[in-house]
């Protein structure tokens, strides 16, 4: 089976290179909603799309630019370059109610060296006197495959049959067939996430940079480790300013809700915020199986190691179970060790309990009276998955105080050998 093509969204800033790619994916987008750019300077979008019976990732990339100086720019350049040797079909789009100028003469030389076909898009085409002679100008470029388009007399279907004549793609990938469980990565600007997202699928698929703030939208894609497939998301820093920002701090809050797993990057040489602490206590608070990822501890000495883990222990102490990893994702250093806590929490929870089992579990427990009543527990049911769900059938639920409830979490957590993941109790009257 073929994989599923490829097409690149090139040009330079301000020809409407965003806006032509919304426009494809409100078309032709297959389960995705159209996404807003923060800046041009950022990670590349994507979007599956489909048109008749065939599929291509549609990746719009960063503004182009041609000579880059600062090291953003560069990053960016880098990440650009890299995604046009995998493309399958670039479409380069060109403000076509300007004048071919040096900069679309360079670019045009410099898209020479990649394989791929190409399409030049002459964008705002209807904005110049004399479209014939523009597009005749244009054509000295010495591009093989035009097409001239403009928001008011644009004929899309035109355009993606030519691109079905050039790559056909009728296999739908084997990411958008199967549920992924979601992986999604927070913590604080600048705390090496979008490094380690990069470790873990081999490519520069997040921007970075020294510069904090980098990525200000979640950056998505997939990873395939062992038996386990992943839809991940690196989101943008979480700080005290950009939680002022509300769109970032609710694009973040969606990405969350939707997630099944969650890894919270630290910065080891910086102390830690209120923000990050919120965000584990918010994962908590929604049953969200966590690790803490304490990163950077290359630059560290051993003492300031146990400092870090006494901090956390003391400020987390409803959440002991949670792994606390110390690695440099620069380095590659505890990655391995990170990836071995990993599967043995992914393998947590997949245990299944037999009715046996559970029954024996719980005639040991310790029994409870509260407001003059004893509880009684007749069963219980269990339902397994990432947060282990234990519904327990009572004669008056309301004889149950809190601390109790905690005592029962512990015990299942201890005789069950649930050691990692997030445990829900549900007392149902019987």
């Amino acid at each position: 089976m073929s994989k599923t093509k490829k097409i690149i969204l090139l040009g330079y800033q301000k020809t409407g290179k965003t806006t032509f790619y919304r426009k494809l994916i409100r078309n032709y987008a297959v389960n995705q909603t159209p996404t807003t750019k923060t800046s041009s300077l950022i990670n590349y979008s994507d979007c599956l799309i489909q048109y008749k019976s065939n599929y291509y990732f549609l990746i719009d990339t960063p503004s182009f630019i041609l000579h880059p100086c600062t090291e953003i720019e560069q990053a960016v350049q880098k990440q650009n370059e890299e995604l046009l040797k995998e493309s399958d079909l670039i479409l380069w789009i060109i403000d076509a109610s300007q004048e071919i100028d040096q900069a679309t003469e360079k670019l045009n030389k410099y898209l020479r060296q990649f394989s791929a076909p190409k399409i030049l898009i002459l964008n705002k085409i209807d904005l110049g006197e004399q479209k014939e002679y523009q597009i005749y100008l244009f054509q000295r470029l010495g591009q093989k495959h035009l097409y001239s388009f403009s928001q008011k007399t644009a004929n899309l279907e035109e355009l993606m049959e030519k691109i079905i004549s050039l790559v056909p793609s009728p296999d739908l990938p084997e990411a958008e067939k199967d549920n992924k469980i979601k992986l999604t990565i927070f913590g604080p600007p600048n705390s090496g996430k979008s490094t380690l997202l990069n470790y873990l699928l081999q490519k520069n698929r997040s921007l970075v940079s020294s510069v904090a703030g980098t990525t200000q939208e979640p950056v998505k894609d997939y990873w395939n480790w062992q038996n386990w497939s992943f839809a991940v998301a690196d989101t943008a820093g979480i700080s005290k300013s950009l939680i002022q920002e509300k769109q970032i701090y609710q694009e973040n809050q969606k990405t969350f809700r939707q997630s099944d797993l969650v890894w919270v990057v630290i910065d080891a040489t910086l102390p830690l915020t209120k923000q990050t602490f919120q965000i584990i206590h918010l994962a908590e608070k929604h049953q969200k199986p966590l690790i803490i990822i304490v990163n950077k501890c290359d630059l560290i000495e051993v003492k300031q190691k146990k400092e870090i883990q006494e901090q956390i222990n003391d400020r987390l102490k409803s959440l002991r179970y949670v792994p606390i990893i110390f690695l440099s994702a620069l380095q590659g250093k505890g990655i391995n060790s990170l990836l071995k806590t990993f599967a043995l929490l992914l393998e947590e929870g997949q245990k299944q309990f037999t009715k046996k089992q559970l029954a024996e579990t719980i005639e040991n427990m310790f029994s409870f009276s509260y407001k003059g009543g004893r509880l009684k527990i007749y069963f219980v049911k269990h339902q397994p998955g990432l947060t282990h769900y234990f519904i327990f059938f009572v004669n008056n639920p309301k004889l149950l105080h809190f601390s109790h409830q905690r005592y029962i979490i512990n015990y299942l957590r201890k005789n069950l050998v649930l050691l990692h993941l997030p445990i829900k109790t549900v007392f149902k009257k019987s």
